[in-house]
């Protein structure tokens, strides 16, 4: 019955590592495009704070991204160790 059920159950954690870093993308460049939009027009000196804010953001990115990815790698080989 454990055997069907990991058969099953296979693409869970890879999808789960996938929302993770989808979110690490999306949620840091998408509230960045609107603050730099708005700071933009607020201060009428477009493009620039639009630009240094999602150039900011896809370091943040970029950061979170890694993070997640060095997470998982560290719980992937704690679990290639258990099963030796």
């Amino acid at each position: 019955m454990k055997k069907k059920e990991n058969n099953i159950l296979w693409w869970k954690s890879g999808l789960a590592l996938f929302s993770r870093v989808s979110s690490w993308i999306i949620g840091p460049i998408f509230f960045a495009v609107f603050l730099g939009r708005f700071l933009d027009k607020r201060y009428d000196i477009e493009p620039w704070i639009f630009l240094s804010i999602v150039g900011f953001a896809i370091v943040i990115a970029f950061f979170g991204i890694f993070r997640e990815t060095k997470r998982e790698m560290k719980k992937n080989n704690r679990n290639t160790k258990d099963k030796l």
